[in-house]
């Protein structure tokens, strides 16, 4: 059975994700449109042939394939539909938004250990599809970060968008692990402001 507090670690969850991801996706637009070379001819090239299939039907009775007219400016102003997950994919193999992939985040619990930025915003998005799309009976991988109960409870009394922390201990897993990792956005947020 949901609690309040369920309901707010959720909507916090996913609230601070949605932020942490818009901010990424302007980085890497920013970042595409200082491009030139063949970086900026690969992103042309998959960026195009996914607006292309985006546009082709296909009618198995007649056997026929129509694509809608489409016009497309290869100098960048067209709008990148892509998902976080697909920019950050590019964004590695062609080392653009490198300053942010090159930043470690400081372990919440044992400061002697970092932990990989990228590695962070993957298993974020892992579990904000999970949060989105599969809400009941869905778990979180058991090798994601997660806090322990004195330090999430710590955490939850320091930040002002939790009136309590009571409860906090009879939570499940799913919830500490998204509980851990909200916090660990909020270090992403503010990296990349």
């Amino acid at each position: 059975m949901e609690t309040m507090l369920h309901k707010v670690i959720v909507y916090n969850y996913l609230y601070r994700f949605n932020e942490v991801e818009n901010k990424l996706k302007d980085k890497f637009e920013g970042e595409l449109k200082k491009c030139e070379g063949t970086v900026k001819n690969r992103f042309n090239f998959l960026h195009l042939s996914e607006e292309i299939r985006s546009r082709l039907e296909i009618n198995m009775e007649s056997n026929q394939f129509v694509i809608q007219r489409m016009r497309y400016n290869c100098e960048g102003d067209n709008s990148v539909k892509w998902s976080l997950s697909k920019r950050i994919a590019f964004a590695e193999k062609n080392n653009l938004m490198s300053d942010v992939f090159s930043e470690d985040i400081s372990h919440l619990e044992n400061k002697r250990v970092d932990l990989n930025f990228k590695k962070i915003i993957v298993e974020a998005i892992k579990i904000r599809n999970i949060l989105a799309h599969e809400r009941d009976g869905s778990t979180i991988e058991p090798s994601f970060e997660r806090l322990s109960d004195k330090r999430l409870i710590e955490l939850v009394e320091q930040d002002s968008q939790f009136n309590e922390s009571s409860g906090l201990e009879n939570l499940g897993d799913k919830y500490k692990h998204v509980l851990t990792y909200y916090f660990y956005l909020n270090i992403i947020d503010e990296l990349i402001s």
